[in-house]
């Protein structure tokens, strides 16, 4: 009976005849498995892949715990298979909020098998893609708290994060409420279109959001058969039946048909993704001829991109429309042939009559029969003389469209919002209106110029007892629906309803006391390395940081609580306390994603909440620096990348300073990860500060890098600094600023202290010495301005300095470094002669050097020998070079013990 009469379903499910039946049912003790096949049989059409009875699902559900656990595994799979079948199979178990019964039911877990419930998470999963209830995110939640002792709450929250996910990756292309359009006598009809007057020809621009049920989803239609059909989208018709129509085919093709008296003229386009089960924007744009001997111009839209322009041969439209249907199977003709619901509506709301009966011939039934014999398909039948020059364009006799394409069936899918518009109308104003079309007609949107003119707009959210409320301001033109209409609750309003973000809060308190928790398999290190370096995809997110991170935070109303409250910083908090192992690749991704989700809503992001989320989370490295070196990693190469989006922001409050002391701090000689590990890293913050002094540097940013140099007490950091500013300021891309500011006072001078101080390396002196001689070898300073560092004032020169370097203790390139500085430009003769004073005590392959050196300058210097002579103590300076080892007395040395 339920398959053959819908009047009984509906008998069954408005009474309390269900609730009886399978109370009794269960009163007659356990059931068997035939009953319980009888009883999902019962409830869903396998032949039609339609659920009639969703409700009879709830009984079987809550049925499980008392089953043999031999049988709760098969029958959960059917209960899985009949509300998964396909998408309205679904929506149809969201509406009975099989998810609230599923949570109920796994409450008692010790009952159930592990298959079954792998099984019932899945549902939970499948359902929750779709909608939603806030009763239903109770239930998942109160299995997630610690005190259900639920054992698969990894699998379960697993199962949180892809269904968040889904409505990130859906992003603008889902609908909140709809009209599912699936039965042979479902659409939008709309009587008053007669009304509608232009001046001239007629054109419109047709714009709608859509669904379509993929090729292989079969519909709940009895009479649907296997053979080519025309799944319309409009059709506009005027008395004598001439007009347009679209429709879209099973191989993908967009069609659009101009209908006049002799021909059916077409353009096509192919769209096959339009099959994927998203939600897609489709519009059709007609031109009228402008002007005399021209012609109309049709485009097709998918999701905005413009997919065909083709010109389109034939006379303006002169006619009003007296028909309009949407997503309909219902023709022109069956106005006056059927007494159906449609045809009933039509002659109470038009405000006109019917044309008279018109009534087809026999001769025109036998020519289409006989040509129809010679027509195979569309790409087939014969150009006739009088159509397009556009290749794009081909025409049919009248009447032969049902042979080609297929007869005229509904959409077959689900239709969220509708307009129609005359062809003045701009169409960047539409485009930009997105999914929300009632925006359009708002009273403070100042987009709409003088050009743009709405016939009318329908939204499955304004209709009301099978009226659709025409949302252009005036309402001249009401449509009246046949079809189910569904409202579907997203998870993030769900979540807001629930509390918000902080609802999530206990979950990621419960992981972080958690020593083993990991949502994600094993991973090695090579793996891992590479996941955390490369772009992230949808597919991979699967942690529990993608909770923060879905589609949810790009709703104010949820932004607002996370920015004024601490939950940004109640996370990072606990985050620091979260096991290295329990923060993977997922986790990087699933954070990297939550800034981009309120970063690309610039310039109207909630700048404090994405101030707050770089302060407690993103530039947090007390968090950071505790993970695991791939993804510690993998954030630092992030942030270098969002740096460099929008380095003048970032510069304000996490510049060189900031990244000097995360240095300082935590990277100096780190614990958790070995010294080659923690280079890289301070390789790739070096990489971060090059960047911004090479963009722009200034006095306080140098002071800083100074006060680094002066305050870090590990020479290997201080080394790793001086090499890449050195290997900087001999680029070509160093800015002459930090040339100029490195010989201020108080700055590079201050490095000759690595000299004097006895407990550095010679590596730490000769990376120094390297960065002196390539600050003094710029020729973008002049000479003037060296001399600070050249240490050739009254107060502080040369030889003064190498006074605090008795005995000397440097090393062989540092010295003839320094003795190279001597010989540049401007020589210091009393400086020269203090180092070859001084260097007697070095071995002789280096006094060899520096007698070269000052025998070669005296002889390029013509003053050199005269300014040598009035040194005081030249000669024993000179001489000193001929010690080969000093002799010291014993006697001597012990005077000078006692002493």
């Amino acid at each position: 009976m339920t398959r053959s009469s819908k009047k009984v379903i509906d008998s069954l499910r408005s009474s309390n005849k269900l609730n009886l039946i399978f109370t009794n049912i269960g009163n007659l003790g356990k059931p068997s498995m035939k009953v319980l096949e009888a009883c999902f049989n019962f409830a869903f059409d396998d032949k039609l892949k339609t659920l009639l009875i969703p409700d009879s699902l709830c009984p079987i559900i809550k049925w499980l715990p008392d089953i043999d656990e031999s049988n709760q595994l098969k029958v959960s799979e059917m209960i899985l298979k009949g509300c998964t079948t396909n998408y309205i199979c679904k929506q149809s178990s969201c509406e009975e909020e099989i998810i609230k019964i599923v949570c109920e039911t796994l409450t008692s877990f010790e009952y159930l098998n592990e298959g079954c419930i792998q099984n019932l998470i899945k549902l939970i999963e499948e359902l929750a893609k779709i909608s939603i209830k806030p009763a239903e995110l109770k239930g998942i939640l109160s299995l997630l708290k610690e005190e259900s002792k639920f054992p698969y709450t990894k699998q379960l929250l697993q199962t949180f994060t892809v269904v968040s996910l889904q409505n990130l990756n859906g992003g603008n292309t889902s609908c909140g409420q709809y009209f599912d359009i699936q039965k042979s006598y479902d659409g939008i009809i709309v009587p008053d279109i007669r009304n509608w007057i232009m001046s001239g020809s007629y054109g419109f621009i047709f714009h709608v959001f859509l669904r379509l049920n993929p090729l292989g989803e079969e519909t709940g239609d009895s009479d649907t058969v296997k053979t080519t059909k025309r799944r319309m989208l409009f059709n506009l018709k005027t008395a004598t039946d001439t007009g347009f129509e679209g429709f879209i085919q099973d191989n993908g093709n967009i069609v659009v048909a101009a209908v006049t008296k002799k021909e059916y003229l077409t353009s096509s386009v192919s769209a096959k993704t339009i099959f994927d089960g998203r939600w897609h924007f489709v519009t059709i744009a007609l031109s009228p001829p402008k002007r005399p001997f021209s012609y109309s111009q049709i485009n097709i839209y998918v999701d905005f991109i413009q997919k065909i322009s083709t010109t389109l041969k034939m006379q303006g439209l002169n006619e009003p429309f007296t028909f309009c249907t949407i997503a309909s199977a219902y023709q022109h003709h069956q106005r006056y042939q059927d007494h159906s619901p449609h045809s009933d509506r039509i002659a109470r709301g038009s405000s006109q009559e019917s044309s008279p009966q018109q009534f087809r011939g026999i001769l025109p039934n036998i020519l289409e029969r006989t040509l129809s014999t010679h027509v195979s398909n569309y790409f087939t039948l014969p150009m006739r003389n009088t159509t397009s020059f556009d290749p794009n364009v081909k025409n049919f006799p009248i009447g032969m469209q049902d042979n080609v394409f297929g007869e005229p069936v509904c959409l077959r899918g689900q239709i969220c919002s509708v307009l129609l518009a005359e062809p003045t109308t701009n169409m960047r104003t539409i485009f930009e209106a997105g999914t929300n079309f009632a925006s359009l007609f708002s009273q403070d949107n100042d987009v709409i110029d003088l050009t743009s003119r709405f016939v009318f707009c329908y939204s499955a959210g304004s209709c009301t007892n099978n009226i659709c409320t025409d949302l252009v301001p005036g309402g001249k033109y009401i449509g009246s629906v046949s079809a189910r209409h569904f409202k579907i609750v997203k998870i993030q309003d769900t979540l807001n309803s629930v509390g918000g973000v902080q609802a999530i809060l206990p979950i990621l308190h419960n992981i972080s006391k958690s020593s083993d928790f990991s949502l994600t398999s094993d991973v090695n290190e090579d793996d891992l390395l590479a996941a955390a370096q490369k772009t992230p995809s949808v597919e991979e997110f699967s942690d529990w940081e993608v909770l923060t991170t879905s589609s949810y935070t790009e709703w104010k109303m949820i932004q607002q609580p996370v920015a004024k409250t601490d939950t940004l910083a109640m996370i990072g908090v606990m985050l620091k306390k979260i096991p290295p192992s329990s923060f993977d690749v997922n986790a990087l991704m699933g954070t990297h994603l939550l800034i981009e989700s309120i970063q690309n809503q610039k310039p109207s992001a909630n700048m404090k909440l994405l101030e707050n989320l770089y302060l407690e989370i993103v530039f947090n490295f007390a968090i950071w620096s505790k993970m695991q070196f791939q993804i510690v990693l993998g954030h630092v190469q992030y942030i270098s990348t969002m740096i460099k989006g929008d380095r003048k922001y970032f510069r304000k409050k996490f510049g060189v300073q900031y990244f000097l002391d995360v240095l300082r701090m935590y990277y100096g000689s780190p614990e958790n990860i070995n010294f080659e590990d923690s280079k890289t890293i301070r390789a790739t913050i070096f990489a971060i500060i090059k960047y911004y002094i090479q963009k722009d540097v200034n006095i306080k940013e140098v002071s800083s890098i100074v006060a680094f140099m002066a305050s870090v007490k590990y020479e290997h950091v201080l080394i790793e600094l001086l090499e890449v500013l050195t290997y900087h300021m001999k680029s070509k891309s160093c800015k002459d600023d930090l040339i100029l500011l490195m010989h201020e006072p108080q700055t590079a001078n201050l490095f000759y202290n690595y000299f004097i101080d006895k407990v550095h390396t010679f590596e730490l002196q000769e990376a120094n010495i390297r960065f002196i001689e390539t600050l003094l070898s710029s020729t973008r300073v002049q000479g003037k301005y060296k001399q600070i560092l050249r240490l050739m004032e009254e107060e502080s020169f040369y030889p003064g300095f190498f006074s605090y370097l008795i005995p000397l203790n440097l090393s062989e390139s540092v010295l003839l470094r320094i003795y190279d500085q001597l010989l540049s430009s401007e020589i210091d003769y009393t400086g020269l002669m203090f180092l070859v004073y001084q260097v007697y005590q070095c071995d002789i392959p280096i006094k060899l050097e520096v007698a070269k050196k000052l025998l070669q300058v005296t002889f390029l210097k013509p003053t050199a020998p005269q300014s040598i002579a009035k040194r005081v103590g030249w000669q024993e300076s000179v001489a000193r070079l001929l010690i080969k080892k000093p002799i010291v007395d014993k006697l001597d040395v012990e005077r000078g013990k006692a002493l």
